[in-house]
């Protein structure tokens, strides 16, 4: 055994290897958001991913071009329409259900595939990611909302509501929290 408790030597250049990899793998990630002028993680500085101006997703769709919004409105009726019959139909009509769905799911597609609108890219824009505003409440630290609590449940830690009580009070370091 080596003297740093190897039983042989480590293959320094595999891990540099692997590492270099890692980070190739990571900048594919980030290159999009970057030349999209989107929020992208700097190791160098602790910041918030969470801006804390909100995103006014109304003002976004009024701001759309006709185009723009027939495309995203058509889509988005067809997702109401074909998700509303199919669980209505659910008992008594169960070929009508599955055409329904099969539809509901076309529209979820598609609205998938749909090009963010240039308004929408404009406005996200910056060093952290805004959210939607009618998403209500939501903890600058970890991204959880009134919808999506941490586990074990939060709650807010002040009347400002931009961070959870978990987030404000973590549990402290003992030796039963370290993980190894």
């Amino acid at each position: 055994m080596s003297s740093i408790g190897f039983e042989d030597a480590p293959d320094w250049e595999a891990m540099r290897e692997d590492a270099e990899r890692e980070l190739a793998f990571q900048d594919e990630i980030e290159r999009p958001l970057r030349e999209a002028g989107l929020p992208v993680p700097d190791p160098t500085r602790r910041r918030r991913e969470i801006a804390p101006e909100r995103l006014d997703v109304v003002a976004l769709w009024r701001g759309l071009s006709d185009e723009e919004r027939e495309a995203i409105g058509v889509l988005g009726l067809g997702l109401l329409v074909s998700g509303g019959m199919a669980s209505r139909a659910e008992l008594t009509a169960p070929a009508a259900t599955r055409a329904y769905t099969a539809h509901y799911h076309a529209c979820l597609d598609a609205l998938g595939t749909l090009p963010t609108p240039e308004s929408a890219m404009a406005a996200l824009r910056g060093p952290a990611w805004r959210i939607p505003a009618d998403l209500g409440p939501v903890c600058l630290s970890c991204g959880c909302s009134e919808a999506d609590a941490c586990p074990g449940g939060c709650g807010w830690e002040d009347e400002r509501q931009i961070r959870c009580t978990v987030c404000a009070s973590p549990p402290p370091l003992d030796d039963d929290s370290i993980p190894f």
